[in-house]
C-alpha cells in the first residue's frame, strides 16, 4: 500500500503515533487498480476472442473440398466453442460489477474478484484452450503420420509444454503478487487497530 500518501498525526497525550487515512487519495489507488485489472482482463478475452475468429476466418477461407475437410471443420468448431465459452464468463463476470457495493471495501473487493478471475482464466487456459486445440493437432498428425517428420512431432508438444509453463508462470509471477497486495491492504484497512 501507498503508505506516503497518508499524514502521520502525532497524539501529544499518549506519546503514540496515530495514522489518519487519506481517503480520497485512497479510493484513487483502488480505483487504479481496479481500471488496470479491468483492462487487463478485457484485452485478454477480446484477443482470445479475435485470435479465434480469425482462425475460423482462414479456415472458412481455405475452404473444405479436400481430403482435410473433417480437419478444417472439427477446427472451426472448437474454436466457435472457445469463443463462446469466454463469451460466457464475460458476461458472467460483467453481471457480477453490480453486486459489489461502491464503497472503498467493495471496490477492493471487486478488485480482487477480477484478479482471482484472471488468475483462474491462466490457470484452467489447458483444459479450455490448449487441449481442444492440440487434440485437432494431434489428430490431423496422427493421420497424416507418413507425412510429418519426429522433429514436428516433438516440436509441437514443446510448444504447448512452452505454452502452458508461459501461462502458469504469467499468472503466478504477474497476478498472483497483484492479489496478495489487494489482499494485504484489505487486511490493513479492516484489522482493529
Amino acid at each position: 500500500m501507498n503508505f506516503e500518501e497518508m499524514k502521520k498525526i502525532w497524539d501529544a497525550q499518549n506519546n503514540k503515533a496515530l495514522y489518519a487515512i487519506n481517503e480520497p487519495a485512497l479510493f484513487d489507488i483502488v480505483k487504479r487498480k481496479i481500471n488496470k485489472v479491468n483492462k487487463e482482463i478485457d484485452h485478454t478475452e477480446k484477443g482470445l476472442i479475435l485470435i479465434n475468429f480469425i482462425v475460423i476466418a482462414t479456415f472458412i477461407n481455405k475452404g473444405f473440398d479436400h481430403e482435410n475437410a473433417w480437419y478444417r471443420v472439427m477446427t472451426i468448431v472448437i474454436a466457435l466453442l472457445v469463443s463462446i465459452y469466454i463469451y460466457i464468463k464475460r458476461v458472467h463476470r460483467k453481471k457480477q460489477e453490480g453486486s459489489y457495493d461502491r464503497t472503498l471495501l467493495g471496490d477492493l473487493d471487486y478488485a480482487i474478484s477480477n484478479i482471482k478471475y484472471h488468475i483462474y482464466l491462466g490457470k484452467t487456459f489447458i483444459w479450455w484452450y490448449m487441449l481442444p486445440f492440440g487434440f485437432g493437432i494431434v489428430l490431423k498428425m496422427y493421420f497424416n503420420f507418413d507425412s510429418k517428420p519426429l522433429w514436428v512431432w516433438l516440436g509441437m508438444g514443446v510448444m504447448f509444454v512452452v505454452a502452458y509453463l508461459i501461462t502458469q508462470w504469467g499468472a503466478i509471477k504477474c497476478h498472483v503478487p497483484k492479489q496478495d497486495a489487494l489482499l494485504a491492504l484489505k487486511r490493513t484497512l479492516t484489522q482493529d487497530i
